[in-house]
């Protein structure tokens, strides 16, 4: 079972990205290697884009021709498949959040004053907006919750580190954001480590009236559990996500500079209203897709298996 997110790609610049060629090389020899010994190979909750530069996609076919079926969680990934003639081998899904969402029990955690919860990702990795427009929309976002603060003695943030990988790390530009708040603010910023339990992390999510969401988890977990919730897309499946489950599109904002920065902070002063009838459709299909991942493991499982996995 291969659930590493989006592993096949080619977002990265420079030597990153020489650095990350290794790693798609191992993956897909581990793939091989695998279907060699004769073991099928599922692909859970993925995505396989931006995929532009040949070997990127040379590798990347290679993988998904040794695998016995991916799911692909965002649109892009599924036209990449259909460019890269494996169509046979991917099938349309969703993320696995939603299977982890449904069974949480967080009656009770809520709260009544004001608690923006805010997840950023380093301008370097952002492929929605240029580096030095997404550094600028950074920036104005930390001078406006600042104003806000300062606007509303009751209102509080908490920053989220949701991404913590050695390259793949949001730690520098959340602490950065947290610590400009703290120091003018004391006592009403706080942060917040994703540290592998994501029950503790619905439970903090669910304290916030409101999220301002950058990272895919952040932005799909809040509105998953009702939180108001302006997506901040550093990447296209934060999109392409977000349409899937009927998020209105005045509600994602691409971190394109300073004017950006005020779009999001104007859309936390206005009422959201409750949800049209097509969007509550798309939300209940996106539901239903997450079970397709499960359904995948199901599906591959060898004849002698004895059970079909209901659950996650």
């Amino acid at each position: 079972i291969f659930a590493n997110g989006t592993s096949f790609h080619d977002g990265y610049q420079g030597s990153r990205y020489v650095k990350h060629l290794a790693v798609m090389g191992k993956m897909a020899a581990m793939i091989c290697v695998a279907r060699i010994f004769r073991k099928p190979v599922v692909w859970l909750s993925a995505s396989i884009s931006p995929n532009d530069r040949p070997i990127t996609r040379a590798l990347t076919s290679i993988a998904l021709r040794a695998s016995s079926l991916a799911v692909l969680r965002d649109e892009e990934s599924m036209e990449i498949a259909k460019s890269l003639g494996v169509s046979r081998r991917v099938r349309s899904g969703a993320d696995l959040a939603p299977l982890f969402c449904q069974g949480l029990d967080l009656t009770g955690i809520s709260t009544t004053a004001e608690r923006v919860g805010v997840s950023v990702v380093p301008e370097g990795l952002t492929t929605t907006a240029p580096h030095a427009a997404a550094a600028a929309f950074l920036a104005e976002l930390g001078r406006l919750l600042g104003e806000r603060l300062s606007l509303m003695p009751n209102a509080r943030v908490t920053v989220f580190v949701i991404g913590r990988g050695r390259h793949d790390n949001d730690e520098a530009v959340s602490s950065a954001l947290h610590e400009g708040l703290a120091r003018s603010f004391p006592g009403r910023v706080d942060l917040v480590y994703f540290e592998g339990d994501p029950a503790a992390l619905a439970c903090e999510f669910r304290q916030c009236t409101a999220m301002i969401a950058m990272r895919l988890h952040a932005a799909l977990v809040s509105d998953l559990l009702d939180i108001k919730t302006i997506g901040v897309p550093y990447h296209r499946k934060v999109s392409d996500i977000a349409a899937a489950l009927g998020v209105p599109a005045e509600r994602v904002v691409l971190p394109n500079g300073e004017g950006s920065a005020k779009q999001v902070i104007s859309l936390l002063n206005r009422p959201f209203p409750d949800a049209s009838k097509e969007a509550s459709e798309k939300r209940s299909s996106f539901l239903r897709a997450a079970d397709s991942n499960i359904d995948a493991i199901a599906d591959e499982l060898p004849s002698g298996s004895h059970h079909r996995p209901k659950h996650a």
